[in-house]
């Protein structure tokens, strides 16, 4: 988008630049063509030189006039192209500059009454996805205080089952109203990056024999928020194995780029479907449309896990290996940042 924008601009000025030089040729062709055929006598030409001279000198300097004429009327356009980069990048505290009254000024008015209401939208149904979220936590508490009373059955454990992923989601609703807080602060640390893994492994599941770590350096360190990293690579591993036949293996291999230290989770599952790619960070987005049960979780855990590599200036990328044998996950973090 950034690219378009900019080859947007390049080729409007271009186009303009053009035209003006064009004309000023073109002026300067048919005077000289008048010269040519009109004065034809040496005396005509030569007392007219100094005019001509003066013709062109005059035609060069309207040129460049008109190039910053152009370039000041153009300036709203490039500023609200800028803008509509800056909403795309997420960016809604952008404004664009009103510097008129006239169809300029009423569309950068218009844009940044526009920002400001989506601003508005996000905000309360973060706002409302919050509250809902708190307020559902004690009845779900109390339901789970009155199953312990009951028999066991299996309608027991069904409904405890339901409940556990009720409370996981609201949990990741309340974890994501914390990263977008103002007062939300890491609690950063710095952190081996092979015991990291490893607590991630031995603490969340019981599948250690699938998961194969390529051999990792101790002197490999990183700042983090520990608690929250731990919860990006448990719900990479998960959605791994998750989507992965029962045999095939997942590996995880920790790579030292110098500037950047990469952790990547490979498997070998079915992929994503490309044009869905696009959207898997996407709050409430699955790439199941049946929403099944059986199918995964809320559509939380990928968007939370962005969030949090967002907040420590790191990257997340998930792309399908070639020939959809599989995902490769990549957990980026530079080393400037580590240290």
């Amino acid at each position: 988008m950034k690219h378009r924008i900019g080859t947007f601009r390049n080729s409007i000025i271009l186009k303009l630049s053009v035209l003006i030089f064009s004309i000023a040729f073109a002026t300067v062709s048919l005077l000289f063509v008048f010269a040519t055929f009109i004065l034809t006598d040496t005396t005509s030409m030569q007392s007219h030189k100094g005019l001509f001279g003066g013709l062109i000198v005059i035609i060069v300097i309207i040129f460049f006039i008109a190039l910053i004429v152009m370039h000041n009327y153009l300036k709203p356009i490039i500023e609200l192209s800028d803008g509509v980069n800056e909403i795309r990048n997420g960016n809604l505290e952008n404004k664009i500059s009103v510097r008129s009254k006239d169809e300029f000024g009423e569309l950068a008015t218009g844009f940044n009454e526009m920002t400001t209401a989506i601003k508005q939208m996000i905000q309360a149904k973060e706002q409302l996805l919050y509250d809902v979220s708190h307020e559902l936590k004690t009845p779900l508490t109390n339901s789970k205080l009155a199953l312990e009373i009951l028999p066991e059955s299996n309608e027991k454990r069904s409904v405890i089952e339901d409940i556990g992923e009720m409370e996981l989601m609201i949990n990741e609703l309340l974890e994501s109203a914390r990263l977008n807080s103002s007062v939300f602060e890491l609690e950063l640390s710095k952190v081996k990056v092979k015991d990291l893994v490893s607590k991630t492994i031995f603490r969340s599941f019981k599948e250690v024999e699938r998961i194969s770590v390529s051999p990792i350096s101790p002197a490999l360190t990183i700042s983090i928020d520990e608690t929250r990293i731990l919860t990006v690579i448990k719900n990479l591993l998960d959605n791994s194995l998750k989507y992965s036949s029962e045999k095939s293996p997942i590996e995880i291999n920790v790579i030292d780029r110098g500037d950047q230290i990469v952790l990547q989770i490979d498997d070998s599952g079915s992929g994503i479907p490309e044009e869905k790619l696009p959207f898997i960070f996407e709050p409430f987005y699955r790439t199941d449309n049946s929403r099944a049960k059986t199918s995964g979780g809320y559509g939380l855990g990928l968007h939370l896990c962005k969030k949090i590599m967002d907040i420590h200036e790191a990257s997340l990328t998930i792309q399908n290996k070639p020939n959809n044998t599989g995902i490769l996950a990549q957990m980026t973090f530079n080393k400037d940042l580590n240290e």
